[in-house]
């Protein structure tokens, strides 16, 4: 397993309200290095105008990559 360090994450989406700080997401882009990991909400935007409305996150990583391995190893086992 590759290990890539440091990683942040920068998400554009359609308005949703519901985003806060410190909320946790997994993001896999099915590269089997750290980046496939749990992230963690640091910052939340949200840009309204006319006929648009968009939040922007910001996002570390909280490094859960080895709970998930494992955890897919027991599961395929």
């Amino acid at each position: 397993i590759f290990e890539v360090l440091p990683s942040t994450l920068g998400l554009q989406t359609i308005g949703c309200p519901f985003y806060r700080h410190m909320q946790q997401y997994f993001f896999d882009y099915q590269t089997n290095t750290t980046i496939d990991n749990v992230y963690i909400v640091t910052g939340v935007e949200h840009s309204l105008s006319p006929g648009s409305y968009e939040s922007s996150l910001k996002l570390a990583k909280v490094d859960f990559y080895g709970t998930f391995e494992n955890l897919s190893t027991k599961l395929s086992d």
